[in-house]
C-alpha cells in the first residue's frame, strides 16, 4: 500500500485498479475515496462534537472541519483509513468496532483559492468518546481542536461560511445530523 496513490473509483462505486500519483488525481479531479470521522461525547444531557481547525499547510486553512479525515490510499479499505488518519492527525487510537458508519456521501466541492475540487466518495463515521483523552496534534495538518455543543454545531451547519466551517453541503450535514440529534 502506498501513500503516494489514492484509491480511485468508478461512478458506480466500484474500485479502479489504476495507480495514478496523488498530484495527478488532484489536478485531473479524478474520483477517489476519503473517510470522515466525527468524534462526539456526552456532557450530562448534552452532546459535543470535536472540530479541528485546519493548519495553514492544507486546503481550507483556518477553517473548522471534521474531527479527523483523509484520503483512502490505493488498496486500503475505508475503515483502515479512518483508523490511520485519527492516529496521524490527533494521536487517537481507534478500535474498529467503535466506528459507526452513518453513510457514504458523493461530493464535488471546489477548494477555495485553487483550481482543485474534492471529487470523492466519503465514508462518514461517528465515534463516541466516553472518557477524556489527551490528543496529540499533527501541526502540519491540525492547528487546534475544540469541543462544540451539538446545538451550536447544528447552527454552524446552516451557516458554514459565517462560522468558517468547511461547507460539506446541506445533504451531507443532514445525513450526519440524523445520527447525532
Amino acid at each position: 500500500m502506498s501513500h503516494d496513490y489514492n484509491q480511485l473509483f468508478a461512478e458506480n462505486g466500484t474500485l479502479l485498479p489504476d495507480k495514478i500519483p496523488v498530484d495527478v488525481v488532484k489536478a485531473d479531479k479524478l474520483l477517489h475515496g476519503a473517510t470522515h470521522v466525527w468524534i462526539w461525547r456526552r456532557t450530562g444531557e448534552d452532546k459535543q462534537i470535536l472540530l479541528q481547525c485546519r493548519s495553514i499547510n492544507v486546503p481550507w486553512p483556518g477553517y473548522l472541519d471534521i474531527s479527523t479525515a483523509g484520503h483512502i490510499n490505493l488498496n486500503e479499505n475505508p475503515i483502515d483509513t479512518a483508523i490511520r488518519e485519527a492516529y496521524e492527525e490527533i494521536g487517537l487510537t481507534i478500535n474498529r468496532d467503535d466506528l459507526q458508519l452513518v453513510g457514504i456521501h458523493r461530493c464535488h466541492i471546489p477548494v477555495p483559492d485553487t483550481d482543485l475540487e474534492e471529487n470523492e466518495f466519503r465514508w462518514v463515521y461517528l465515534l463516541e468518546l466516553d472518557q477524556d483523552y489527551q490528543f496529540s496534534l499533527n501541526d502540519n495538518e491540525v492547528e487546534s481542536i475544540e469541543w462544540v455543543d451539538l446545538s451550536k454545531f447544528v447552527t454552524m451547519t446552516d451557516f458554514p461560511e459565517k462560522y468558517k466551517l468547511v461547507p460539506q453541503g446541506s445533504d451531507y450535514f443532514a445525513m450526519l445530523l440524523r445520527w447525532l440529534v
